[in-house]
């Protein structure tokens, strides 16, 4: 699977799939996918619709950070995109999830590598 890395990351543009995670057999060990840019959209602010789909066979935990470097990195909280609750955004295994943010950076983070499947996010 492509790991975080300091290169420019991938554009997430209205409409797109990018695969975060592609076939994660053939990786070992990498948990931090590789980042993607929320591209802005000229007179619209506030959060934009995601949904991420985790066909791997570990549960994933949406990341996002202010700028691109790998500390900056938190957890998306479901109160991040207008609910009630504070809990960390997690796809879990072999699901789809919908959440909205602003980013404007966007990455997973897998407590343990998963060994199978793929991960991709569609704005």
């Amino acid at each position: 699977m492509p790991a975080y890395n300091a290169s420019p990351a991938l554009i997430l543009s209205v409409g797109t799939r990018v695969t975060l995670v592609n076939n994660a057999a053939v990786d070992s060990g990498i948990t931090a996918t590789q980042q993607a840019k929320i591209e802005s959209v000229a007179g619209v602010r506030g959060g934009t619709q995601f949904s991420v789909f985790n066909s791997t066979n570990q549960p994933v935990t949406i990341e996002i950070a202010p700028h691109d470097q790998d500390v900056n990195y938190l957890q998306l909280q479901n109160g991040d995109t207008g609910n009630e609750t504070s809990n960390p955004v997690v796809c879990p295994a072999g699901m789809a999830l919908s959440f909205t943010t602003a980013g404007p950076y966007i990455r997973g983070l897998f407590g343990t590598a998963p060994t199978s499947g793929s991960l991709t996010i569609t704005r």
